[in-house]
């Protein structure tokens, strides 16, 4: 049984939020990891005044029945008079949409062939490959640019390729219809759209009656979202990465004054949660970084350090599986912010270093 919570906001717009499962990262083969099921926040909203639906961050494929009986249980629901969007591309929160054509008897039909999915057009590097996103991809070319032994690199693209799979042996015929005009949503639906890259080129924000919000993987309880660098030692990832990108949106939302949040992954985000509302929890997001980039100049202002090394010493010698991997694109996108901002230089070479200035 889905649980199901529901919220009302002054304007009487109804908020569904139905966790659905997304993945279990032990089943690809992802070794020395120890992760629990990944459930997603899908968000079903509700405008009185036109009589629709509109469903955001459905989920993966293995989120159908989870989705289908969060659905069952929305008085007057009908999927004749729903719509799609995405907060962004990412696997757990858009591949059931791109998956729509796999039938199997374990995975029940929604009936949402020819369906219109509103996302942002800087998601189109996903939403091209959706087995295998752009920041998948350029990780290999990320690892290969890190000076690691030869045993480890193939180590580590192994565990990305399992990821991978999860999702590429479900096919991805297109079977929606994507739209970006996020002005037609915005005007349809009453919703306010905030671009905000960082965690990914196109990710948005909908500002639902000026009180509530949904960050996506934005801004999440507990977890510090994942960041790419833009670039690293000719590892291109584009625009829309990085941390000082990331930093730039969560200002952006803070502009929108005091609202609740709601986030893809996790609880609530209000003055009553134990995270507190969105502006104490992007306050902790920022104190983070600060101390992280405190904590990298100390270690570079004796002796040239690389990546590797930076994060190895954060997380005293305990990375392992994928996790060392997204831990190197984490502290990538912090050492070229912290270059960006003056605070340290590079230092030419296999591996590169950095140096506190």
């Amino acid at each position: 049984m889905v649980d199901v919570i529901t919220r009302r906001t002054s304007k009487d717009t109804l908020i569904y939020q139905i966790p659905v499962f997304a993945f279990d990262l032990g089943s690809v083969g992802i070794s020395g990891q120890k992760i629990s099921p990944h459930f997603t926040n899908c968000y079903v909203i509700y405008n009185p005044e036109i009589d629709k639906f509109l469903i955001i961050d459905p989920g993966t494929i293995a989120s159908r029945q989870y989705l289908l009986d969060g659905l069952h249980s929305i008085i007057g629901f009908d999927m004749k008079d729903t719509e799609f969007a995405l907060t962004h591309a990412h696997p757990d929160h858009a591949h059931l949409l791109l998956s729509a054509g796999y039938e199997h008897n374990d995975f029940p039909s929604l009936g949402i062939k020819n369906k219109t999915v509103y996302v942002h057009q800087g998601e189109l590097g996903c939403l091209s490959n959706p087995g295998s996103p752009v920041e998948f991809d350029r990780s290999v070319e990320f690892l290969q640019a890190l000076g690691l032994e030869p045993q480890t690199r193939e180590e580590l693209i192994q565990s990305l390729r399992g990821f991978k799979q999860l999702f590429a042996k479900y096919g991805s015929e297109q079977c929606v219809q994507l739209s970006h005009d996020l002005d037609e949503l915005k005007q349809r639906f009453g919703i306010n759209i905030i671009h905000t890259p960082g965690h990914s080129p196109g990710h948005v924000c909908y500002v639902i009656d000026d009180e509530i919000v949904l960050t996506g993987d934005l801004v999440v309880p507990f977890l510090i979202p994942q960041l790419w660098p833009r670039q690293y030692n000719g590892c291109d990832f584009g625009e829309g990465y990085g941390l000082g990108t990331y930093k730039e949106s969560l200002d952006t939302v803070l502009q929108h004054g005091e609202l609740r949040g709601l986030p893809a992954h996790g609880s609530k985000l209000s003055p009553h949660s134990e995270q507190g509302p969105v502006s104490k929890r992007i306050e902790a997001i920022n104190s983070h970084y600060d101390e992280l980039v405190e904590s990298i100049s100390a270690s570079c202002q004796d002796r040239p350090q690389s990546l590797v090394e930076l994060a190895q010493q954060h997380y005293n010698g305990k990375l392992n599986g994928k996790n060392r991997l997204l831990a190197y694109l984490n502290f990538a996108a912090v050492t070229e912010y912290m270059v960006e901002q003056g605070l340290l230089r590079e230092i030419r070479g296999q591996p590169l270093k950095y140096r506190t200035i």
